[in-house]
């Protein structure tokens, strides 16, 4: 049996979402909400290159990474009216 020579590494896969996305694009208007829906992409972005990850997809208001080392112990709460 032939053995794969890529080595096994521990992952840590993060989903981001904005909670009541619908509800928030509603209230903002479809520039706000573009404008939040990119602050948000970046400070994922950020937290990525920070801790040596990868985007693998977006999908609406959230980003599907993976990290190759713990990033968060738990959830991290943000009111989207701070992003503005």
């Amino acid at each position: 049996m032939r053995r794969d020579k890529r080595a096994n590494v521990l992952a840590t896969l993060v989903f981001t979402d904005i909670v009541a996305s619908t509800q928030v694009a509603e209230e903002l208007g479809d520039r706000r909400w573009r404008e939040l829906l990119a602050r948000h992409h970046r400070i994922v972005r950020a937290a990525l290159r920070e801790y040596v990850g990868r985007e693998l997809d977006t999908a609406g208001d959230g980003v599907f990474s993976r990290v190759r080392r713990e990033i968060v112990k738990g959830s991290i709460s943000v009111d989207p009216a701070s992003y503005f």
